[in-house]
């Protein structure tokens, strides 16, 4: 990385330019440290002009990510794709991500690895990669999967410009907690894997009903956490940087949801 890429403002929103520095400013004040694992949800549409070659901005919000989670921490960002369900083939190298342009430039970096899981799929690099990569799963968010791998280790989810997007970890709550408004359904095909293997896999997808209220109010989740005092944001040009640990969230949100499953369910 070139001294300009950190130095240079990367964001003008209303006069006001947000560079390297204050994204780390203000990852660090919401409790972002060395050593966390961390989950990045990104959405760059909002953040205001964008001042330099989108290569250099990607590459700087990644450099900003790393630079406060430092060389024990690990960096995760979902590389999402949904083509296995409609019986393509996953392709661990080559799929592209379906959730934003720096989730698709994130997961072509060298350093990078990605998960295995031909759905919910996510890119990892740092001191933990290994732990996330190694995980074998059949569930796409019960036991071993990257959330609940996460929420062991009590990882950090990072909403980054847009605070009403990112909130799959409610699915993993959703699965434990085994609420009625989803089931399970198995979806079969093909993946190739980073050695350039060929194999019919299967992964259980607990989906939700499309007959009865099923949708989690990501506004009526947000707000809980607050409550609880479990979410921190901050604004960054247009958009936000948004943080939630996820062992208390999660604690919190299944206590919450056992009690009446349908309380974060859009009315």
């Amino acid at each position: 990385m070139t001294t300009d890429v950190t130095t240079k403002p990367l964001i003008n929103y209303q006069g006001q330019d947000f560079d390297f520095a204050s994204i780390c400013q203000s990852l660090e004040q919401m409790g972002i440290k060395a050593g966390d694992d961390i989950c990045v949800h990104s959405s760059l549409m909002r953040l205001g002009k964008i001042l330099v070659p989108h290569k250099q901005l990607l590459d700087t919000l990644i450099a900003a990510f790393r630079e406060v989670i430092g060389a024990q921490g690990t960096l995760l960002m979902p590389t999402f794709t949904y083509s296995y369900c409609r019986e393509q083939t996953y392709d661990v190298l080559h799929t592209p991500s379906t959730v934003g342009i720096l989730t698709e430039y994130y997961r072509q970096l060298p350093e990078c690895q990605r998960t295995i899981d031909p759905i919910f799929s996510f890119a990892v690099s740092g001191a933990n990669a290994d732990y996330y990569i190694n995980a074998k799963t059949s569930y796409c968010f019960g036991v071993n999967s990257v959330y609940d791998l996460l929420n062991r280790r009590n990882g950090k989810i990072v909403l980054f410009g847009e605070k009403d997007k990112g909130y799959t970890f409610v699915h993993h709550v959703e699965e434990e907690a085994q609420i009625s408004y989803r089931y399970y359904k198995t979806f079969a095909g093909t993946m190739i894997d980073a050695q350039g293997h060929e194999q019919q896999t299967s992964i259980h997808y607990f989906v939700r009903y499309l007959d009865r209220r099923s949708i989690v109010s990501v506004i009526k989740m947000r707000h809980f956490l607050k409550q609880q005092g479990l979410f921190s944001e901050q604004p960054v040009g247009g958009g936000y940087i948004c943080t939630f640990s996820c062992q208390p969230s999660k604690q919190a949100l299944l206590q919450l949801i056992r009690e009446d499953e349908q309380c974060l369910l859009f009315d």
